[in-house]
């Protein structure tokens, strides 16, 4: 296909992108730009005059000969007559952006029949994955007797899986990767555009142009002077000055506290922010949860989570805090009043309701005791009796095992607080005519004569005290 006998070179490529957002910005890129010479600084030698796009190591021009004058043109300011040139272009608040180098392009010219482009090749290429990718750019002249420019909507970038080759002319790409629709207009200083990609194919290469086919582009004109000369001449010139390309890993960083401190059992909600697309593990790595911003955790035990998004990993360690002990038994059973007494330094603070006066339990009921360590408490109830702590074993000295329902049986007439005891009676002469260690510890006299016989009973009370009670007790007819 030829128009206006320039040859026009129509590419549908296999598309390798995703266009996510675009930002429009003031940021410097702080992470490892994958277009390594992305400020034209690394140089085979300085420009000495215009149309040096190939002295920038790794750029060059894909759209015309390498004739001086007819490429894009590369500029440094210890290069040919950097006074005039500036002077010409002296809209420009800030020369180059950064550094001492950076080119122009000619974006429309004529009534849109020339334009440039320039190609940069990566040393590797790019894998696919999500990148953030940002030029600046801002509008100019490198002509002192043009005093009038547009600018436009076509400045566009494209990145390709081969290196894109032709002839001189126009370069038409049906869908680049970034079609750039708004008119990019920057009069007195540069301005920073930044994109975020996603390429689903390796990159071999990136073209900067206008891929519009003719008569697409829109314009808005900039005068600076009197634009008869320019008029007269076709139209106004889309001149564009570039600087500092960057296309870097797009990282996604998570955010969020990477501390948590809490009372053993106590849940704890973990919150991040940032990237959704994340996976939630545990110290074991067992996978927990995915896609979520919000896990609620119980922390039984000092434990690292770890957080691992699209680029970026968070690991948060949660520290489970020890809650008091126990201070006091549930159910208190005594005798006396009790002094109520704990390890200071096993906590921080102790109140018990109600209050007890000289720290001493002396009246029965129920206590409340709360106990505070690092943070952390608890609550405790006991209920506290005084209780009758007296020992008690009594036995009569006399019985009549006749069956008449009366005084029958040999059996205490007190006891208390016997825990365990056995019953032991002899006879007058010392043999042994009785032995029991059932809990009634009773005698019903079978299988002995009427008389005096004597006893023992051994016992251990329910404080754990052993002791005995003996006597002699008469079988009478």
């Amino acid at each position: 296909m030829y128009q206006a006998r320039l040859f026009v070179f129509i590419m549908k490529p296999r598309q390798i992108f995703l266009l996510l957002v675009i930002f429009f910005c003031n940021e410097k890129a702080d992470a490892q730009n994958l277009i390594q010479n992305g400020s034209f600084e690394d140089l085979k030698s300085i420009p000495q005059f215009f149309g040096q796009i190939r002295l920038a190591k790794g750029w060059t021009n894909m759209s015309a000969p390498t004739i001086i004058g007819e490429s894009p043109d590369l500029f440094h300011v210890n290069g040919y007559t950097p006074r005039d040139l500036f002077l010409s272009i002296g809209n420009i608040s800030t020369l180059p952006q950064e550094g001492k180098a950076f080119v122009g392009l000619i974006m429309n010219f004529s009534l849109d029949f020339s334009r440039e482009y320039i190609t940069y090749e990566f040393t590797e290429k790019v894998a696919p994955g999500k990148y953030k990718f940002s030029y600046y750019y801002t509008n100019g002249t490198i002509s002192s007797s043009r005093q009038t420019f547009s600018a436009i909507n076509c400045i566009q970038v494209h990145f390709s899986k081969d290196i894109i080759y032709h002839n001189s002319g126009l370069l038409y790409i049906e869908n680049p990767t970034i079609p750039q629709n708004t008119i990019l207009k920057s009069e007195n200083t540069w301005s920073k555009i930044e994109y975020e990609l996603e390429f689903t194919d390796s990159v071999a290469a990136m073209t900067v142009g206008n891929f519009c086919k003719v008569g697409v582009a829109k314009e808005d004109t900039l005068i600076l002077g009197n634009p008869l000369y320019d008029l007269s001449r076709g139209g106004a010139e889309s001149y564009y000055f570039f600087d500092n390309f960057v296309l870097e890993k797009l990282r996604k960083p998570l955010l969020g506290d990477t501390l948590y401190e809490a009372c053993k059992g106590q849940e704890i909600d973990l919150k991040i922010k940032g990237d959704k697309n994340n996976k939630w593990y545990n110290s074991k790595k067992q996978l927990l949860a995915q896609n979520i911003e919000s896990f609620v955790i119980q922390a039984d035990s000092n434990t690292i989570y770890t957080v691992i998004g699209t680029t970026d990993t968070l690991k948060i360690k949660v520290v489970a805090k020890p809650n008091p002990k126990k201070i006091i038994e549930s159910v208190i059973k005594i005798c006396t009043p009790l002094v109520f007494e704990y390890k200071n330094e096993a906590y921080d603070s102790v109140k018990i309701s109600p209050t007890l006066e000289n720290n001493t339990f002396t009246e029965n009921g129920k206590y409340t005791i709360s106990t505070w360590l690092e943070g952390c408490s608890r609550v405790d109830t006991c209920l506290y009796e005084i209780e009758d702590c007296q020992v008690e074993l009594e036995y009569p000295n006399i019985f009549t095992p006749n069956m008449d329902n009366r005084n029958d049986v040999f059996k205490p007439l007190k006891i208390k607080n016997i825990a365990k005891a056995e019953l032991i009676v002899y006879n007058r002469w010392g043999k042994e005519v009785f032995f029991t260690e059932k809990t009634n510890l009773s005698w019903d006299g079978a299988g002995v004569n009427a008389g005096v016989y004597f006893y023992i009973c051994k016992y251990i009370d329910r404080f754990g005290k052993e002791n005995a009670v003996n006597g002699w007790v008469i079988i009478a007819e």
